[in-house]
């Protein structure tokens, strides 16, 4: 299944995902080949634009989707931990908007920055 998409990361979430990340990298070593080369491939294709982090993925590796699945997984949760601990509701919201836009991808390959853009109910509401 070849797809191609970029995944953008701001806030706590990049910050885990880049520490999650991190830590693969280290055991880059230990990984049969064709994990290694998914590695490789995701560590070729992270950019940094304007605080955000951008990941292109091209969805030629089988491997490619189930572990930037797992990687974005352990990542969003590290976040969440993070926010709590820094009792940050405006990031909790941003973050149960990743929520939802990681379920939708793991659905369909396509990462919708629509439902992180979309402005919160809230805010929606005082504009009003």
């Amino acid at each position: 299944m070849h797809y191609r998409t970029t995944i953008e990361l701001k806030g706590f979430f990049k910050d885990a995902f880049s520490q999650v990340f991190e830590e693969i990298e280290l055991q880059r070593e230990e990984m049969p080949q064709s994990r290694q080369d998914v590695v490789a491939d995701l560590i070729k294709n992270q950019s940094l634009e304007d605080g955000t982090l951008l990941l292109g993925l091209v969805g030629t590796n089988k491997q490619e989707k189930p572990l930037v699945i797992d990687i974005l997984t352990v990542a969003l949760n590290g976040a969440i931990e993070m926010a709590k601990a820094e009792e940050d509701n405006q990031e909790l919201k941003r973050l149960a908007k990743y929520q939802q836009t990681l379920v939708l991808f793991k659905n369909t390959n396509t990462w919708d920055t629509s439902i992180i853009e979309a402005p919160d109910e809230e805010e929606a509401e005082d504009g009003v």
